[in-house]
């Protein structure tokens, strides 16, 4: 197939032959253009730049914290349910050194899920909320300045 030369913008495209091609030679993908998206800007002193780092990023009960715990928990199930069913098939209840392992961790994973819960009602906003504060008090602040002075000298 020959060479395609599409108009884009100030400059010109050109796609190398075969490039766009659909399996079975059915048709090309045509090229676009595609304008950049707007970017805001918003300028923050160095103390609320760092308490937005320092924030939880996830909103909501279910940050990373409680995935990991929870796919930890999940992976760490199996083993330990064949551990427990193991000690007690055996005559004298016990674990195996291999088999305490198992349930050990699988009882870490419990608690770190529990602890992600829970330490998520105690804590207070996420960066998401104090962006979307910043970006409102800014908003407000640039309102605010644009308007004109009723009643004063100019």
């Amino acid at each position: 197939m020959a060479t395609e030369v599409v108009a884009a913008g100030a400059g010109t495209t050109v796609s190398p032959p075969g490039a766009g091609e659909v399996a079975g030679g059915l048709g090309l993908f045509p090229i676009l253009d595609i304008p950049p998206k707007p970017t805001e800007i918003l300028h923050l002193p160095f103390e609320r730049a760092q308490m937005l780092a320092t924030l939880p990023r996830a909103s909501g009960r279910l940050n990373e914290f409680f995935w990991a715990a929870l796919t930890g928990l999940l992976g760490a199930s199996p083993g330990a349910s064949e551990a427990v069913h193991a000690a007690l098939a055996r005559e004298p209840i016990a674990l195996s050194l291999f088999e305490s392992i198992e349930v050990g961790a699988a009882l870490i994973f419990f608690t770190l899920m529990l602890t992600a819960i829970i330490q998520r009602r105690l804590n207070g906003k996420t960066s998401l909320e104090y962006l979307d504060e910043l970006r409102n008090s800014a908003a407000t602040t640039s309102e605010s300045s644009a308007r004109p002075r009723v009643g004063g000298a100019a």
